[in-house]
């Protein structure tokens, strides 16, 4: 996030670092359409999200609220049996 990079620089470093981890390759379809906004006037500046097609430069001094996660991943069995607060007993 450096001043006249375009915003969609955010998320081609994202796919690219996915696309380039040993056995996450599969994550990089996983992300959701935007990886965070930019904070202004609004809350959520509309025309200043974190997206792939955001050509929109970063300026000095902007503020971005960053949200990185997954979308649609499926669990093993043994995935959702070591989630905390999924277990069979219960208080």
């Amino acid at each position: 996030m450096r001043p006249g990079k375009p915003l969609k620089s955010v998320y081609k470093a994202a796919v690219s670092y996915l696309q380039q981890k040993k056995g996450h390759e599969h994550l990089a379809e996983k992300l959701p359409k935007n990886l965070g906004f930019a904070m202004g006037l609004d809350f959520r500046e509309p025309t200043l999200l974190l997206t792939p097609k955001n050509q929109i430069a970063f300026k000095q001094g902007m503020v971005f609220c960053l949200s990185v996660g997954f979308q649609g991943v499926e669990l093993s069995e043994a995935d959702r049996a070591a989630t905390p607060g999924n277990s069979a007993v219960c208080c």
